[in-house]
């Protein structure tokens, strides 16, 4: 074979080698897209399966702070009710004194 020979078979098999690679590569793109399609629908339903999580430990959280609230409330309400029981006197004189204050305070406007 002459060296003109070699390089026009030679460039032909370049040229087949070359459309095998480019093919080779077209078909990884497709499997990474294809990959990353399955990664982005994994990971929105993490996220939304998180946030549903998140949403519940604040409904919950939320409902025992509300509950705690509540409970401190009553207390406070009861032991109010319980000075007021004790001294009747003492209680109408803060009323009193509370009701010149503010009377004063409005007056002022």
């Amino acid at each position: 074979m002459s060296n003109a020979n070699a390089g026009a078979v030679g460039s032909t098999g370049g040229a087949d080698r070359l459309r095998e690679d480019l093919d080779a590569m077209k078909n990884d793109f497709a499997a990474l897209r294809d990959d990353l399609r399955v990664f982005a629908q994994d990971a929105g339903s993490a996220a939304r399966t998180g946030a549903a999580s998140a949403a519940e430990r604040l409904r919950q959280g939320g409902r025992e702070a509300f509950d705690s609230a509540r409970a401190k409330g009553r207390q406070a309400k009861e032991q109010v009710q319980g000075q007021i029981e004790d001294h009747p006197f003492m209680a109408v004189g803060v009323a009193f004194g509370v009701g010149l204050l503010v009377g004063a305070i409005i007056a002022r406007r």
